[in-house]
């Protein structure tokens, strides 16, 4: 392979992830927005049409969001728990 075409592989491939991680730090920070939203007891409709989305896309962010977070939370707790009981996280 001739060192442009590695070039651009690397260039392309770079761009693509970022891409990737930046489209997955938006959804999660409107997911999080909607979520607060719906918190605060604003009309679904409301929130989907602002969000530029239908109401199911809305119910869809929102069951992600909370298993996000529910996941997150059980993580954490696990990691604790692991760690009061004199377990290491890194132990072989």
């Amino acid at each position: 392979m001739d060192e442009e075409r590695r070039r651009r592989l690397r260039r392309l491939g770079r761009a693509y992830r970022a891409a990737m991680d930046a489209e997955k730090k938006a959804r999660e920070a409107l997911a999080a927005e909607v979520l607060a939203a719906l918190s605060a007891e604003e009309p679904v409709g409301e929130v989907a049409r602002e969000a530029g989305f239908d109401r199911e896309w809305v119910r869809r962010a929102r069951i992600a969001e909370e298993k996000r977070l529910a996941d997150e939370a059980n993580k954490k707790n696990s990691l604790l728990s692991s760690n009061a009981a004199g377990l290491s996280p890194n132990a072989d």
